[in-house]
């Protein structure tokens, strides 16, 4: 085996999508803790990234979670949405979120959204909200036109993204298809936990990240977390003791120690069916490894227009891309393989098949990308 497939082996396992054997359950929320956070903007997609690291757990199961506060679906990192843990969402908002803010100043310029703008859509949101309500996006769209203050031209996405990394609006549980939107304090109750320090901000952030995404390089770090390469290296260089590193021709790879203890059976091949946006890709500044000699020709199909697809794994290599399509009592699942399986992959992808199936209580179908026979 490769130092590349070693690396990817003990990432599976590190992510927990590869689980241990004789493991019963493993719970959403610990799922988010552990990763510390997993980009959410493609909801349906973390459900099932989230569903892919648990046991016995459904769809509906980490929506319950979600609901239940356990899980909090905000911005957190560079920007974007992911799912994080309550505990942890304010001091990785009071880490990242200054910086992010500040880069969209120029746009918030253009769109007139001034100081005095935000104050007044925290007044309305705060004083419609407050006791525990609940607005669709619509609604506080409509809360904010209602009081004079536009929203026309990107302005009503910004003010409540904004607002979201002030801390003062996360998103709630969905409403059908729309996204809802409280009060963060009313969501994420105050810890009490004193502020951290800067430095003990991008400690806690590295070994955290570490411990769920080894083996990564600093890069990676850097990247994933939305830092400057001083302070990723900062971040890095407190908790490096308490880590291993595994050295390549290429590069250096840092991994808690635990993680190499991983055992690995060789009577199957691992298959996955990982969903859009997953961690396992976009939690690595590289996508190298994953793609290996893929990479050119197929690159551009798994990651495209800035759009990340569903992807196969074999051995923790991308073979190939999928969707799906559901039905009343089916999934249909049309993949796209950049090659032809094996027998036996194609035994043990009808597993993970079953997995993604009971995940959404249905019945999952598997053809290719056309809807024929897979070959």
């Amino acid at each position: 085996m490769t130092q590349a497939e070693d690396i990817l082996r003990l990432r599976l396992r590190r992510q927990q999508i590869e689980h241990p054997t004789g493991t019963d359950t493993v719970d959403p929320a610990e799922v988010v803790r552990h990763l510390c956070a997993m980009q959410a903007q493609d909801y349906a997609g973390v459900l099932w990234a989230v569903g892919l690291r648990s046991v016995n757990v459904t769809e509906q199961g980490v929506e319950q979670a979600v609901a239940e506060r356990r899980i909090i679906r905000t911005w957190p990192l560079r920007g974007t949405l992911h799912l994080v843990a309550p505990e942890d969402v304010r001091w990785m908002l009071e880490l990242t979120a200054p910086h992010v803010v500040a880069l969209a100043t120029t746009r918030h310029s253009q769109l007139g959204l001034t100081e005095e703008v935000f104050a007044r859509a925290r007044e309305i949101f705060t004083e419609n909200l407050k006791g525990g309500g609940v607005f669709t996006r619509s609604e506080s769209l409509a809360a904010l036109e209602a009081e004079g203050v536009l929203t026309s031209g990107q302005r009503g996405s910004h003010i409540l993204w904004t607002l979201s990394q002030q801390a003062v609006l996360c998103i709630g549980p969905m409403k059908g298809n729309e996204q809802t939107f409280v009060l963060f304090d009313d969501w994420v109750p105050p810890t009490g936990e004193k502020p951290l320090e800067r430095n003990e901000a991008l400690a806690r952030l590295a070994a955290r990240y570490f411990a769920g995404h080894g083996p990564a390089t600093l890069e990676d770090f850097e990247w994933w977390a939305g830092v400057t390469s001083t302070e990723a290296q900062r971040g890095l260089d407190a908790v490096a003791h308490d880590l291993e590193q595994i050295v390549t021709s290429n590069d250096s790879y840092w991994v808690a120690p635990d993680t190499l203890e991983a055992a690995y059976s060789e009577s199957r091949p691992t298959m996955h069916l990982l969903p859009g946006f997953d961690e396992y890709m976009l939690g690595y500044t590289d996508r190298g490894l994953q793609l290996d000699d893929q990479r050119e020709a197929h690159g551009s199909i798994v990651t495209a227009n800035e759009m990340s697809s569903p992807t196969l794994l074999i051995d923790g290599q991308i073979a190939g891309t999928w969707k799906r399509t559901i039905k009343d009592e089916t999934v249909d699942i049309g993949l796209r393989t950049f090659r032809a399986l094996t027998a036996l992959e194609r035994e043990t992808l009808a597993i993970a098949a079953e997995q993604y199936g009971n995940f959404l209580g249905k019945t999952a179908v598997l053809g290719d990308w056309a809807g024929g026979q897979l070959r």
